[in-house]
């Protein structure tokens, strides 16, 4: 999110937004373009120019910030409310009231938004819009983003403008240079602890300190201090391993962050601040600088509302989403997209019987929508776990089902893959694979990350779960998720600490009195004999994670494996004891 200062009237525009919502189904424009679907209450005038704005600064960072992984876009839907009125009902809320902030990045049902107020203050209208989509950008391009990180960069990048040839990144933003001329510098190590739970993170009177110092150390490293970007990569590759921020930071610079903070204050200070320039490219063939009038259209009521709704659903506002469906319905009783939310409104509220009957409606006018399709599945798990049932192994096979049509379908479909992966998580690798873009994606969906972090544990990738782990740490909104995923992290560290993990080639099973077994593991820098009591003692797992059954033939082999051990004290015969074996390739029956 990009923070705002508190406006006058705040509590008084939030208590009655019942009239700000039925103008939003009024004066609605609609571009697209290859990449994301703009829609905004000001006319098609704001909605082409807007659209024009985010395309050049979407080619900008894709110079800038290539993505770590070639996975594609999921869908992108950008909502650009003309004022404060319109925009302020579907800003999410802190104690009950909006937070104070001028746009923010929302993982939906089965897309992201970008919400943003175009008529908010400042010296460009589409500071908010840049800042959430560089979000996007960074999630994609960054192995973690601690909150200082994520925001300090979004408030670099976002502050830019286009020319001829080459455009200026990294321009001076006044107001956070005031700011922080006025009150000072925070201490470093409290800027580096911080995280999207913090005090100094949600406190609307904290935040703006938080967000300018951010932006500042981010300019700092990026555009002034020698060797900075290489620093602070290696940073963030220090804590997505799950080192704590500022113990990373003191090892990749190379000292003590308060040694940095004299350094840090002159640059406050300089008269002028260097800026960034980078070559502009030419206009692609798929998206123009500024969209053709006949690319933009008036969206109907019903998608209008159905969208809002989406918003407001994943807030856990489902009071708020029904008003807005039942509003899509009264307009267009066919739209199916409406239907499909409303049934998600009344799973929310325990509706069961209204819950199905909106998804029959739905699925009579696509069976195989992705949206009904998860719906049905969350509406059979839900309501089991509501009336505290077991889920039958009939409705348990019947939503796998659903599931896997949803995410055949639609593989950027967040909610459908993290649900499958939880009632289904077998063939792992399979589940991984699906999952692991998603989380890139949306590293702030805490939950998804602790599902991903299990399957990397199932077939035994410490170091891949441990990743994951600290990347959902570091971007946790939620402080009891944060505890989670901190919680399992520091499991693994233990874990990792007793145990060894090696690839390599299985060349020798060897049986010994008892029934006891050596596999004997032969790898590019050791041959190790690992041991177990039997058969039974030891976990078999398939190339996709999944369990495996085969027997075990003693005498020489030849099998691509993973073997994860623990070790044994010095001076025992066998290395240490074997506690799971994976085959990479299909093992012989």
């Amino acid at each position: 999110m990009i923070l705002r200062a508190l406006v006058a009237g705040l509590a008084a525009a939030t208590a009655a937004p019942t009239g700000a919502q039925a103008q939003t189904r009024e004066g609605w424009a609609k571009t697209s373009t290859a990449h994301f679907d703009l829609l905004s209450d000001g006319g098609a005038v704001e909605a082409r120019a807007a659209t024009a704005a985010l395309a050049r600064f979407r080619r900008l960072l894709q110079g800038l910030l290539p993505p770590r992984r070639p996975d594609p876009e999921g869908p992108l839907v950008v909502l650009a409310f003309r004022g404060e009125d319109s925009f302020l009902p579907y800003v999410p809320r802190q104690d009950g009231d909006p937070r104070a902030v001028d746009g923010f990045f929302q993982g939906g049902t089965a897309r992201t938004f970008i919400a943003v107020n175009l008529g908010a203050e400042g010296a460009d209208r589409y500071d908010a819009l840049y800042h959430e989509y560089a979000h996007l950008a960074l999630n994609r391009a960054l192995a973690a983003q601690p909150a200082w990180v994520a925001e300090g960069l979004a408030e670099l990048y976002a502050a830019w403008e286009p020319g001829v040839a080459e455009a200026r990144v990294g321009l001076p933003r006044p107001h956070h240079l005031r700011l922080l001329r006025e009150r000072g510098l925070l201490p470093l190590d409290e800027l580096l602890r911080a995280d999207y739970t913090s005090d100094l993170y949600v406190s609307a009177g904290r935040s703006p300190h938080f967000y300018a110092q951010s932006w500042l150390l981010a300019h700092y490293l990026m555009l002034s201090r020698p060797g900075g970007r290489n620093q602070l990569e290696r940073y963030l590759a220090e804590v997505a391993q799950g080192r704590d921020s500022r113990t990373a930071f003191r090892d990749a610079l190379g000292e003590d962050p308060a040694s940095i903070v004299p350094r840090l204050r002159t640059y406050l200070l300089s008269a002028s601040l260097p800026v960034a320039r980078v070559p502009q490219a030419e206009d692609g063939p798929t998206e123009r600088a500024e969209p053709a009038p006949d690319a933009t259209v008036t969206p109907s009521s019903a998608e209008v509302d159905y969208l809002l709704a989406d918003v407001l659903l994943h807030q856990d506002r489902a009071r708020d989403a029904r008003g807005h469906l039942s509003r899509a319905l009264a307009a267009d009783p066919g739209f199916r997209p409406a239907r499909e939310a409303m049934a998600q409104v009344a799973l929310k509220e325990a509706r069961w019987d209204e819950a199905r009957a909106q998804l029959r409606a739905a699925r009579e006018g696509e069976p195989d929508s992705p949206a009904a399709l998860y719906r049905y599945a969350d509406t059979l798990v839900s309501e089991a776990s509501q009336r505290g049932l077991v889920l039958s192994d009939e409705d348990s096979a019947a939503a796998v089902a659903a599931l896997e049509q949803a995410v055949a379908r639609a593989p950027h479909f967040a909610d459908a893959a993290h649900l499958l992966a939880r009632l289904r998580p077998q063939p792992a690798r399979r589940r991984i694979a699906l999952l692991e873009p998603i989380f890139t994606r949306e590293p702030q969906r805490t939950d998804l990350g602790l599902t991903l972090a299990n399957l990397y544990v199932r077939v035994d990738e410490l170091e891949a779960a441990a990743g994951v782990l600290a990347r959902a740490r570091a971007a946790a909104r939620d402080e009891d998720q944060r505890f989670l995923a901190g919680h399992m992290l520091a499991r693994i560290g233990f874990a990792s600490s007793q145990t060894g993990q090696v690839t390599g080639t299985l060349v020798r099973l060897e049986c010994l009195a008892e029934g006891a077994l050596d596999f004997v593991v032969e790898a590019s820098h050791a041959r190790l004999t690992l041991r177990t009591a039997g058969p039974q003692a030891v976990m078999l797992y398939g190339p996709d994670g999944e369990p495996l059954e085969t027997e075990l033939v003693c005498g020489p082999q030849n099998a691509p494996v993973t073997a994860w051990y623990r070790r044994a004290p010095a001076g025992e015969r066998a290395e240490g004891t074997l506690l799971s074996l994976t085959w990479r390739i299909p093992a012989a029956p």
